[in-house]
């Protein structure tokens, strides 16, 4: 193999290189919920009893204890599409789903989230005020339905969210990333000044991942099997009873005849893209989302704007109804015909 330089250019890409939208204890934090088409994946979770020398580890809980278990990773579930929309769970095409049907030691898939959100930086501290100079950072957020289920309550409370900041914290536990969200009553503070919205727009067009899948869970039919049988027996010798090493294999070649064999299936790394969120069908709101696309979309080569030098911003002046319709035309532009 030839010697290389150590070299930014010889780096490989990683999913996992992109900034993802964590808050530390106490910490809070500003952010534009700038798509509206999140990704959604049904995701097996796999944790196991941890075994050492043959022998299963017990933690403290309490006053007693219970079994030591290790997180093993993220799985997207296998399973058909359709079925687990319908569902929740495709056991006839998905081997975890399969063997959750016959043991305790994995479960059903969850539904998980990702998207780009614009995260404000110098925030007043202990406050969610945004000062000058004027920053953002576009991040990957990775939520669960219960927050998914917020965003929903929010959109309908107070309309587009991409016109209302969301505000989180402060962050209870870092480990679980336990904090309160809520939307902004005025309008996003992007939205206060034209050189916000190049700097927020600029940003958003040329700091994205290709990779939301990926950061969701890993797609890979060869490793997931393999999970599953050394979940499946830890949980034998950890817990007793329950499925056996054989039960494991026989429910494996069940799914693998269904799936057809075959290579490791491959990562989808399709992230949403500006012409996905703010283009193409199912345009709503009077055209607003074409005005958005004006500023979101356009020349993806453009170079984000220095940080604006100016007094600190301010919440752009709320309004609703037809008249928030109005204000919002005028704010972007005239409306497309």
């Amino acid at each position: 193999m030839p010697r290389i330089p150590i070299d930014p250019k010889h780096k490989t890409d990683s999913p996992f290189d992109f900034p993802k939208l964590r808050l530390e204890k106490n910490e809070r934090a500003r952010i534009i919920a700038i798509e509206e088409l999140p990704l959604m994946e049904y995701v097996h979770s796999l944790s196991a009893p941890v075994i050492s020398n043959g022998q299963v580890l017990m933690e403290p809980d309490g006053d007693t204890t219970k079994v030591k278990e290790e997180f093993l990773g993220r799985y997207i579930c296998l399973g058909d599409p359709g079925v687990l929309e319908d569902k929740g769970q495709a056991p006839d095409s998905c081997p975890v789903c399969r063997a959750a049907t016959e043991t305790d030691a994995v479960s059903f898939p969850d539904r998980r989230f990702a998207m780009h959100v614009v995260q404000y930086g110098n925030l007043k501290p202990g406050t969610w005020e945004v000062q000058a100079p004027f920053t953002v950072t576009v991040k990957a957020w990775l939520y669960t339905d219960r927050i998914y289920s917020q965003l929903v309550g929010f959109k309908e409370e107070v309309g587009d969210l991409r016109l209302h900041d969301l505000l989180l914290g402060p962050c209870e536990n870092p480990y679980y990333q336990k904090f309160d969200i809520r939307p902004s009553t005025k309008r996003g503070v992007w939205l206060s000044k034209d050189e916000f919205k190049q700097q927020v727009g600029a940003a958003y067009r040329t700091n994205q991942t290709p990779y939301l899948e990926a950061l969701i869970g890993r797609r890979s039919r060869e490793n997931l099997e393999q999970e599953l049988q050394r979940v499946v027996l830890r949980y034998q010798q950890a817990y007793g009873g329950g499925a056996t090493a054989e039960d494991t294999a026989d429910v494996i070649a069940d799914a693998d005849a269904l799936l057809g064999g075959g290579d490791d299936i491959a990562a989808s790394v399709e992230g949403a893209s500006v012409e996905d969120v703010l283009g193409g069908e199912g345009v709503v709101g009077g055209g607003s989302e074409d005005e958005l696309a004006g500023i979101l979309g356009g020349d993806g080569d453009a170079p984000a704007p220095a940080p604006a030098e100016a007094a600190a911003p301010e919440e752009a002046a709320s309004s609703d109804g037809e008249s928030g319709k109005a204000d919002f035309a005028e704010l972007l532009g005239e409306l497309p015909q």
